[in-house]
């Protein structure tokens, strides 16, 4: 069964007919912009990594103002090369956990908001050309999007777009499937889950509401399995591993492709989990204090197939638990790259960033370097290495012995974010007297050689999305950016 949450079904409009009229290039007037036609610009004087819009008597006052005081006027951000942009909604709060867009097949899906407040109206999802940027179709949601952090909103399963909107009143959402080629409705079921949870190898979409778990077909919204829920879930009841799902708590562990369950413990497991091959899985688990103010946490190497501890070593001492806030609600950071599990940051018995064989759980190489959490937390693990902050500047460490391959030399990036084999840091660049840019450097994660450089008026960034076809990224104005790399 489904518990009944408010929602409401989305209706379609295709590009061309909505109440934006096109024009004959297939953009949608001043919320479209193409770098490839733009108007002729305003007489500049040019700077080296700057430029100056100047014009008439003002210019000449302008250019005044810039002897005497540098700066004074400001600078256009300076970008490398854009395939295209396009504005596709309406300001939004953002931020580099944040990605609110996904690519496949040619085409670009991005979620928009359509209030004039940040926080209020509603949101639409629309398609895009992802070579161009032409506005494929768009459908609008009377309610907002749900942009819940380092966690996908935005999925795709074949031929089938799925979307997650907010259900503000229940704190819970709904989930909207659409054709992918023309943004029709296929089916929307609400649900608790804060996360698309997409099992690849198996094709299904596993969504839970207070009832039950179930996992369903992307396309038909048709059920495969379902398995009762005991108590009303928390945001990380489920986690997908491998070719299993942990459910109720993740206590139990079920076959993704049939729901046939294969172990269940009595012991809490806490997200995240990994699977090391179809035999492993790594996993937190916490020791409460009888008291209730501190537990301690520990790292276990379980078997998949029947959840017994193959190994476990202490992750962290004495976790104060503040508000009675369960495990849940915590995302300790571990790192998985075949069967290297890297801990980043120190604590239990560990002095320095340690890699672990994550069959045994033996020791494989040390990092003699202190890791810096960032907001979008201790690390990145992408092919073949991991991306570290610290305190000097991120560093790429080979995953099979620990050696460093490159390091990132400027530093003092507030956020790092890895998409598609390119590695994103943000940071700022000045402005002159009025404010600053925010500034992305996109690095090639293998060898860390730029690729990408660009300065924005809006200070608020979501991370990258990656596809064959771009490499996109929205700004808090609400512009999708198709960088050329």
């Amino acid at each position: 069964m489904t518990a009944d949450l408010p929602g409401a079904g989305p209706t379609r409009s295709l590009a061309g007919a909505s109440a934006t009229p096109a024009t004959s290039d297939g953009s949608d007037g001043s919320d479209g912009r193409d770098e490839s036609d733009a108007p002729a610009a305003a007489p500049v004087v040019e700077r080296p990594g700057r430029r100056l819009v100047l014009g008439g008597a003002a210019g000449l006052l302008g250019l005044a103002a810039l002897v005497v005081v540098p700066n004074l006027l400001g600078r256009e951000p300076d970008k490398d090369p854009v395939a295209w942009s396009r504005r596709v909604g309406s300001e939004v709060r953002l931020d580099a956990e944040q990605v609110p867009a996904a690519l496949a097949g040619g085409r670009c899906f991005v979620a928009g908001r359509t209030g004039e407040e940040v926080d209020q109206g509603g949101c639409h999802l629309s398609a895009l050309d992802a070579a161009t940027g032409r506005p494929l179709w768009e459908v609008p949601f009377d309610t907002d999007w749900s942009g819940i952090r380092r966690r996908p909103q935005i999925g795709v399963a074949g031929d089938t777009v799925l979307f997650m909107t907010a259900v503000t009143e229940s704190f819970a959402a709904r989930v909207h499937a659409l054709d992918a080629a023309s943004g029709e409705a296929l089916w929307d079921r609400a649900v608790l889950t804060e996360a698309l949870y997409l099992h690849r190898p198996s094709g299904l979409l596993v969504v839970a509401d207070e009832e039950e778990t179930a996992a369903l077909d992307p396309r038909t919204g048709d059920t495969r399995w379902t398995f009762g829920n005991a108590d009303t879930l928390s945001p990380q009841d489920i986690a997908l591993a491998g070719d299993l799902v942990l459910l109720q708590d993740l206590w139990t562990a079920v076959r993704a492709e049939t729901g046939e369950v294969l172990w269940s413990l009595p012991a809490e497991i806490t997200a995240p989990v990994h699977a090391i091959g179809d035999d492993r899985l790594v996993c937190f688990g916490s020791d409460p204090d009888p008291d209730g103010d501190v537990e301690d946490i520990f790292l276990f190497g379980r078997d998949a197939a029947t959840g017994e501890v193959v190994w476990s070593m202490p992750y962290l001492w004495g976790y104060e638990v503040e508000d009675h806030l369960d495990a849940h609600y915590r995302t300790p950071d571990v790192l998985v790259v075949g069967d290297t599990v890297f801990v980043p940051m120190a604590g239990g018995d560990r002095l320095e960033p340690t890699a672990y064989d994550g069959r045994t759980g033996e020791v494989r190489w040390t990092y003699g370097g202190t890791a810096r959490p960032g907001p979008d937390g201790a690390g990145h693990a992408v092919a073949g290495g991991y991306l570290l902050p610290t305190e000097d500047g991120a560093v790429f460490l080979d995953a099979a012995d620990g050696a460093e391959r490159w390091r990132d030399t400027e530093g003092k990036a507030k956020a790092i974010t890895v998409s598609g084999g390119y590695a994103a840091f943000y940071r700022t660049s000045s402005r002159g007297l009025l404010s600053d840019w925010a500034r992305v450097t996109l690095v090639d994660v293998e060898t860390g050689h730029p690729v990408w450089e660009g300065e924005f008026e809006e200070t608020q960034l979501s991370g990258l999305a990656s596809g064959e076809e771009a490499t996109v990224l929205l700004d808090a104005g609400a512009t999708l950016w198709a960088l050329r790399l």
